[in-house]
């Protein structure tokens, strides 16, 4: 999500966005080393940005990190399905049943 104007940069011949105010990533086996720690780093540096979602693929869990006052980060967990996941940024919240309607997880 962006609030205003979208700004890119071209580096290296890949196209990035530069001012993001909430990403949503859904994160799998092969991707969640990069997605949890050091993109969330890589993103916590721009200015424009206020929070970040991850949602696992593998398991129902869904964190999210909010940049609150003087650049600290609240964090939330959700792992059951009748919890809803509060989205800061949007002023609104989504039941874990709706995120995770129609998967089946392994066991």
């Amino acid at each position: 999500m962006i609030c205003g104007k979208e700004e890119f940069t071209d580096e290296g011949g890949i196209e990035r966005l530069l001012n993001p105010s909430l990403l949503i990533e859904v994160i799998s086996k092969s991707t969640a080393g990069k997605d949890g720690a050091e993109k969330r780093e890589a993103y916590g540096c721009l200015d424009s940005f206020q929070e970040y979602i991850t949602i696992d693929s593998r398991l129902p869990l869904v964190t999210t990190y909010y940049k609150a006052e003087k650049g600290l980060w609240r964090i939330g967990s959700y792992y059951k399905m009748e919890q809803s996941v509060d989205i800061l940024t949007l002023k609104t919240s989504i039941p874990m049943s709706t995120i995770y309607e129609g998967v089946v997880f392994d066991d």
